[in-house]
C-alpha cells in the first residue's frame, strides 16, 4: 500500500457511521476506538483511511503553544489500524508515514494487530497486555488459578465478602482515586475527567457491567467496572480500599466477571499493565501477555531542533554565569 492511496480527513469529515461500522467489522476492532468512545476521551482526533473506509487510523492528538502533540487518550489502551484482515508490515508503515507532518511529535499506541517485525524509520517499543480465553466453563477457568488468586478467593469467602450488581460507577471511580489512583502519576484530575465523561457515554449506551464487592455488614469495600465489545469483555477500572485488598475482594470481583462472561464471550481483556504488580495480578488467574506496540513520531524540522538547542544552550550559559561557576 502507498501513502498515496490514505487519505487525510478532520475531524468534522468523518463518516461516524462508515468509521464505526468498520471497527465493528474489523478483525482488530476494539470498543477504544468507536467514534463516540473518541469523542469521550480524547481532547482533538481526526484520521487516515483509504477507500470507503476499508482501512482507518484514529490520529488523537492535544494542543500546546500552538503545536499538534500526538498522544494516546486517558481511557484507552490501543488505537492504530483497524481493518478487515490484519495490517501487514507495509501498511502499518504507509499509515504511519502518512501522518501529516503538522503532528510534530508524540507517541501513539497502536494495536496487537498493528505488530512491527520491520522497524524501519520508527522508533517501537512493546507494552503489556494480558488476556485470558474464556471460553471454557467457569469451574475449568478457576482450575488455572495462581496460588495468589485462589488463597484470595479463599480469604474473601472467610471474611464473608460477597458481590452484587451496580449501575453506580462513582463508587469504584472515587475508591480508586482515594486510594491507588494517588499512586499513579496519570491519574490526576484530567484523568477523571475523562473517565467520567466516558462512563456517563458507557451508561446511556448500556454497554457498562459493574460488580461491587461488600463485606458482611454490607458496606461497599471494591468495586469494577467492564465493558463487552465484540468477542471481549474489558475490565476497565477497578477501585479497591484498604479493607478490599486485605480479604482479597479485588480477586472476588475478576472472579465474578469471568464467571459472567464464561462461554459467553471469547477472551477477558484485562487492559494491561507495564506496572509488574498489576500484570502479576491478572496473570494469576491464567492470562497471557498480548504485546501491543507503542510509536514514538517525530516530525519536528531540523530548522526548530536547531533553534531549540541554541535557547537551550543559552539557558544553560546564562545559568553557569549566574550561579558564579
Amino acid at each position: 500500500m502507498s501513502a498515496s492511496t490514505i487519505t487525510f480527513l478532520k475531524n468534522k469529515e468523518i463518516d461516524r457511521e462508515k468509521w464505526d461500522y468498520r471497527i465493528e467489522n474489523s478483525c482488530n476492532g476494539t470498543l477504544y476506538a468507536m467514534s463516540w468512545y473518541l469523542d469521550a476521551v480524547a481532547e482533538h482526533w481526526d484520521a487516515l483511511v483509504t477507500g470507503d473506509y476499508e482501512t482507518v487510523f484514529p490520529i488523537t492528538y492535544v494542543k500546546k503553544l500552538g503545536m499538534n502533540i500526538l498522544y494516546t487518550p486517558d481511557c484507552v489502551q490501543q488505537l492504530g489500524i483497524f481493518s478487515q484482515q490484519q495490517p501487514s508490515d507495509e501498511t502499518v508503515t504507509a499509515f504511519l508515514k502518512a501522518i501529516p507532518k503538522r503532528f510534530l511529535f508524540g507517541k501513539l499506541q497502536l494495536n496487537s494487530g498493528n505488530v512491527l517485525t520491520q522497524l524501519g524509520d520508527f522508533q517501537i517499543k512493546n507494552r503489556v497486555n494480558i488476556e485470558l480465553d474464556i471460553r471454557s466453563s467457569i469451574d475449568i477457568l478457576r482450575k488455572n488459578y495462581g496460588r495468589n488468586i485462589t488463597e484470595n478467593l479463599r480469604k474473601a469467602r472467610k471474611n464473608k465478602v460477597y458481590v452484587r450488581e451496580s449501575d453506580n460507577f462513582r463508587n469504584t471511580i472515587e475508591t480508586y482515586r482515594a486510594h491507588k489512583g494517588k499512586e499513579r502519576y496519570y491519574t490526576g484530575e484530567k484523568y477523571y475527567k475523562s473517565a467520567y465523561k466516558l462512563m456517563e457515554t458507557l451508561t446511556a449506551k448500556r454497554l457498562l457491567v459493574i460488580h461491587e464487592a461488600c463485606n458482611a455488614e454490607g458496606d461497599f469495600i471494591a468495586g469494577i467496572i467492564a465493558a463487552p465489545f465484540k468477542n471481549k469483555i474489558v475490565l476497565m477500572q477497578l477501585g479497591c480500599n484498604a479493607e478490599g485488598y486485605r480479604t482479597g475482594a479485588t480477586s472476588l470481583l475478576v472472579d465474578s466477571i469471568l464467571a459472567r462472561f464464561a462461554e459467553k464471550k471469547e477472551i477477558c481483556d484485562f487492559e494491561g499493565s507495564n506496572t509488574e504488580s498489576v500484570a502479576y495480578f491478572y496473570a494469576g488467574f491464567g492470562g497471557h501477555i498480548v504485546p501491543y506496540p507503542e510509536v514514538t513520531i517525530e516530525n519536528i524540522p531540523k530548522t526548530i531542533i536547531k533553534m531549540m538547542l541554541k535557547v537551550k544552550k543559552h539557558l544553560l550559559l546564562v545559568l553557569t554565569r549566574s550561579s558564579g561557576f
